[in-house]
């Protein structure tokens, strides 16, 4: 998604939070890519800290941890030079792998900086979001609101679905945003609430 529609949906999650009086402590933004919707964070909720999880750091103007989160752990991981996601099987990208320390899970991650919830959770790692939330079940309870990039890759064929449903079985809700997209711009990114949020 371009960065223009990558800000506007960092503006529409924004709204959000603050129709319904919610404010995290912490913005955890998996997969930190060139953060277009940073300078959003940055100028609305100057007072919410930071977290960023990838393996671009250098391109990420706040505290960043350096792995690449998945359900389990493991070491010496790769990822795609193209997309940086380690669930790319994308044949129109270079065959050429990266490597990367450690894969994490977020619950790692959340417990290894004691970052402070309530937390806003900003996902966008290229097919690999499904996973990523399988390895985030204790953060999960202190996420009332999720922002993700759902989309099918050429790998995929149901993952929307999958996704949806999964965060469907941990009482989470898609939120309408039709009426706050008032550019009517097709946005891969969703919103989901937790249910009993209001």
């Amino acid at each position: 998604m371009g960065a223009y529609l990558t800000r506007l949906s960092a503006n529409i999650a924004v709204d959000y939070m603050k129709g319904i009086n919610f404010m995290p402590k912490t913005l955890l933004n998996i997969g930190v890519g060139s953060c277009p919707e940073l300078a959003v964070w940055k100028k609305r909720l100057p007072e919410v800290a930071l977290l960023g999880v990838d393996v671009r750091h250098r391109r990420w103007d706040a505290p960043c941890v350096v792995a690449v989160v998945s359900d389990v752990s493991k070491k010496d991981a790769e990822y795609c030079k193209n997309c940086r996601s380690i669930k790319c099987q994308d044949p129109t990208h270079s065959s050429r792998r990266g490597k990367i320390g450690e894969v994490k899970t977020i619950d790692e991650i959340v417990e290894e900086t004691k970052v402070q919830a309530p937390f806003f959770l900003w996902m966008d790692i290229e097919g690999a979001e499904l996973d990523a939330l399988k390895g985030a079940t204790k953060t999960l309870v202190n996420v009332p609101l999720i922002n993700i990039e759902m989309r099918e890759f050429q790998w995929t064929t149901n993952y929307c679905n999958e996704l949806h449903d999964f965060l469907v079985s941990n009482e989470y809700s898609l939120v309408d945003i039709s009426s706050r997209n008032t550019n009517n711009m097709p946005l891969e990114d969703k919103l989901y609430v937790h249910i009993g949020v209001k």
